[in-house]
């Protein structure tokens, strides 16, 4: 019996949910996701960055330059500059060099770094899609048990009009009109 009010909760609700039903595509929603997911831009972001690391970590440090000064006598800077013999300034410039293959090794290093970031990138996208996919068939699913028990709702509207008029010409008892009927 629970059985029956189901199925007649879900007949009456069938034409509202019908009506709002835009039967979507799967294709238009993978490029969707594709271009706009905020994991697999994420994802993007970091496989660009990574691509870039490789000729960052082969190519030379920065140059530093520095500013140096000794002053004698006063607190302030360059004080008793050109007075004092011991009152000096001046500027250097230093660049580090490191061991020969050091700068290659570390390039490589980068570089199969941003291979693996290559491989989480399409991780990430793999996820993203199988998790539309799946929703899309459950939506699928769903839109197919929709259209089930709109025919199973046609075919009791049929057998209702049978029953009725079997027992309008008197070949069927009333009661068969109420088994085919909606309870209550």
């Amino acid at each position: 019996m629970r059985f029956r009010y189901g199925l007649f909760l879900w007949i009456f609700l069938l034409p509202a949910a019908w009506a709002q039903q835009d039967r979507l595509r799967l294709g238009p929603l993978l490029e969707e996701a594709l271009r706009n997911n905020r994991e697999i831009l994420a994802a993007q972001k970091r496989l660009q960055a990574a691509r870039q690391r490789p000729s960052q970590q082969s190519s030379l440090p920065e140059p530093v330059f520095s500013l140096g000064y000794t002053s004698n006598g006063s607190p302030r800077p360059f004080a008793g500059l050109g007075v004092e013999p011991t009152s000096n300034a001046g500027f250097m410039v230093s660049q580090e060099i490191p061991f020969p293959g050091k700068r290659k090794l570390r390039g490589e290093i980068a570089g199969k770094d941003a291979e693996a970031e290559l491989q989480q990138y399409r991780a990430v996208e793999l996820n993203v899609t199988s998790r539309i996919k799946q929703a899309y068939h459950r939506l699928h699913h769903g839109y197919a048990a929709i259209d089930i028990l709109e025919r199973n709702r046609d075919l009791l509207r049929r057998f209702i009009r049978i029953a009725e008029a079997r027992y309008s010409v008197g070949k069927a008892a009333q009661q068969d009109i109420f088994k085919a009927g909606p309870p209550g």
